[in-house]
């Protein structure tokens, strides 16, 4: 697991370059606190600070964000490779377009037997 200290420093780094880390921000700290009554050369500094920050700006390599099917894959621990093409199931009826299907209790088929015709051709009515 990756953490963080409050100086923004990853933890999980290797011993050497965690010791070169404090020993930067130790030299840092320390300038910055012998030049904090010249201003002069204060802003001098910070200007030496700037130059290098974009220096370092164009060192870095940025690579793009991964995706988010290739971060869900990362977790999971499962390539992906294949692509899954999911098709829409036939025959299967959207809610609310079944039969109905309640179940009538005794009294209720054997009221609804008693009024009801049964079904005749056009002929016998």
């Amino acid at each position: 697991m990756r953490t963080t200290s409050r100086h923004g420093v990853n933890s999980d780094g290797n011993e050497s370059v965690q010791s070169i880390l404090r020993d930067i921000m130790f030299a840092t700290e320390y300038n910055i606190n012998r030049l904090s009554n010249n201003n002069r050369e204060l802003s001098l500094y910070k200007e030496h600070v700037e130059s290098y920050m974009s220096k370092a700006d164009k060192v870095q390599v940025v690579a793009p964000a991964p995706s988010k099917m290739d971060r869900i894959a990362e977790m999971v621990g499962h390539s992906v490779n294949e692509k899954y093409h999911v098709r829409v199931p036939v025959g299967i009826k959207t809610k609310g377009c079944g039969a109905y299907k309640r179940l009538k209790s005794k009294q209720k088929e054997a009221i609804g037997k008693v009024g009801k015709k049964s079904r005749q051709c056009q002929n016998c009515l």
